[in-house]
């Protein structure tokens, strides 16, 4: 081994300087100097660090861990840790035992950042030791300490989500999301963003303000929900045309929901006289491309194709399949289409129990269309003595809440509803009351008319034009629930009904409104 001494250390420093002015090929060319002729361990290090993230050099994880293991020969933490976190990812063949072996090793010399992290990674998701997220929270408060800022947001999240068995603290995680707005972290910014909509808070406009001053940093992420905030009027006035531009300024940073978000807007022609189902389906599968894991959007939306055969030819297993991958990863939207598929018995026996069990689910996911069809299973599709005015109108609320365009019509309708109920039990003239029901019944039909502006034949024409071939579609995963997926027979039809629902043609859908028999029958109750 050749003596670093001076000369050596001054080749490293000239290197380093211009690493940090990210001029890397006089950069890598002082490093190679000092790492080779005077086995400088820092300047190995650099070398590693180069290799591992291509610059100026072609990457190669095996050239990396060369230097790595160069430098850690001389007892370079830094280098021990970096060798520590390449055989945790597929840079190597991954090994977690070494992994571990590695990292603990430089941790417990210096506590450093790349130790600290990875260890705090390996216990969060289990990898090579069992899942400990206490363990996991004390690693990464040690990365915080040593200035990984990116880091704050991560605490933040585990625990506004209570993650693996956490106390939800929303209090704390404001510190930690806060604590990481010091170094303009944008991820720390949408963090604070979500906790204007938890159970205990709920306050769009903040959140939006939180969104946006993500979006203006770059964050993908945060552009993607200013989109969805206009497209859903959440705080600010409903524009698709901004909606789509943010989206599209989400999509090219890569950020794969928007794709999928962009697919959506296709789909249900929110951007044009018509729906684009072709296009939809493209931005559908480069959705599922991008992210397989959390891709359910695009898997609910390709289901919805085949169920409605727009696009595609109508295929209801197909659409269960999709359904149920989108299911598998616990998507909102899919829940509340496995409600529709058990509530108008779409390739299944109709089941009401089942449609509410999966409409409750999305419900609970804060899914607007899922609270809306939940507050309607309380007012039909049950014996008249089970309905449950008050339980409906709250579930109303919540969807008018997050955007439901249909939901403010349905409140009026309900509370209109339980007024006369009131009345009938002080003593009104019955009669009289049928009529006032029928009358207002009349009125939000004819409010609701304004949704339907596309007919069914003028679908089927446009769906009739272009038909996307199979094997274009990208195939799901299949993910099933272990329970309460499986269609349950049901050899009774239902008491009371919808007018049929037809899926959004443009911006507003025809709405599932209660039918004529539906009111006979409670005003025949009324009347025995």
């Amino acid at each position: 081994m050749r003596f670093i001494g001076r000369t050596g250390t001054t080749a490293f420093n000239k290197g380093k300087q211009y690493f940090d002015e990210e001029d890397h090929a006089n950069a890598y060319r002082k490093f190679t100097e000092a790492a080779e002729y005077y086995q400088h361990a820092m300047a190995q290090h650099y070398l590693g660090t180069m290799y591992q993230a291509g610059l100026y050099v072609e990457q190669n994880y095996q050239e990396a861990f060369a230097w790595y293991t160069k430098s850690a020969d001389q007892d370079n933490i830094l280098s021990c840790a970096s060798i520590g976190a390449l055989y945790r990812t597929d840079a190597l063949d991954k090994n977690y035992e070494k992994a571990l072996h590695w990292l603990q090793y430089a941790y417990s010399v210096s506590s450093s950042v790349v130790a600290s992290t990875n260890l705090g990674h390996m216990y969060r998701y289990g990898e090579g030791v069992d899942v400990d997220p206490t363990k996991a929270l004390e690693y990464y408060k040690v990365a915080v300490a040593q200035d990984a800022h990116d880091i704050s947001s991560v605490i933040g999240d585990m625990l506004r989500d209570g993650e693996n068995g956490l106390a939800v603290d929303y209090q704390d995680a404001e510190y930690w999301y806060t604590k990481g707005l010091a170094y303009s972290d944008s991820n720390c910014m949408i963090g604070l963003a979500s906790l204007c909509d938890t159970d205990t808070l709920v306050n769009f406009e903040k959140a939006f303000e939180w969104y946006q001053k993500a979006a203006d940093c770059g964050n993908p992420r945060a552009q993607y929900f200013v989109g969805w905030y206009y497209q859903k009027g959440l705080s600010v006035k409903r524009n698709h045309h901004i909606a789509f531009t943010m989206y599209q300024k989400s999509a090219a940073n890569g950020y794969a929901e928007a794709y999928a978000a962009i697919g959506r807007m296709h789909h249900f022609g929110l951007i044009s006289d018509r729906p684009s189902y072709l296009k939809a389906i493209e931005m559908y599968n480069k959705s599922i491309e991008l992210d397989p894991t959390n891709c359910g959007v695009a898997l609910n939306g390709i289901g919805l194709l085949y169920q409605d055969g727009l696009g595609v030819y109508k295929n209801q297993d197909k659409a269960m399949s999709y359904f149920l991958s989108a299911v598998g990863i616990h998507n909102a939207d899919a829940y509340n289409s496995m409600g529709e598929v058990y509530k108008f018995g779409h390739g299944v026996p109709i089941d009401h129990h089942q449609a509410k069990y999966w409409f409750l689910k999305s419900a609970q996911a804060k899914n607007d269309e899922g609270q809306l069809n939940l507050a309607l299973s309380y007012l039909v599709d049950v014996p008249s003595q089970e309905v449950d005015y008050e339980t409906a109108l709250f579930w109303f609320r919540k969807a008018s809440e997050r955007g439901n365009e249909k939901a403010q019509a349905y409140i009026d309708q309900t509370i209109h509803n339980m007024a006369l109920l009131l009345k009938i039990s002080a003593g009104n003239d019955k009669d009289i009351l049928i009529d006032d029901m029928r009358r207002e019944l009349a009125v939000l039909t004819c409010k609701l008319k304004r949704y339907q502006t596309t007919s069914r034949s003028q679908e089927e024409a446009a769906r009739d034009l272009q038909v996307a071939d199979d094997s274009t579609i990208n195939k799901p995963n299949q993910k099933e629930e272990t329970s309460h997926h499986s269609p349950a027979a049901s050899s009774s039809s239902p008491k009371f009904f919808y007018v049929e629902d037809m899926r959004e043609s443009n911006r507003k859908k025809k709405l599932n409104v209660v039918c004529k028999l539906r009111l006979d029958a409670a005003c025949k109750n009324i009347t025995e």
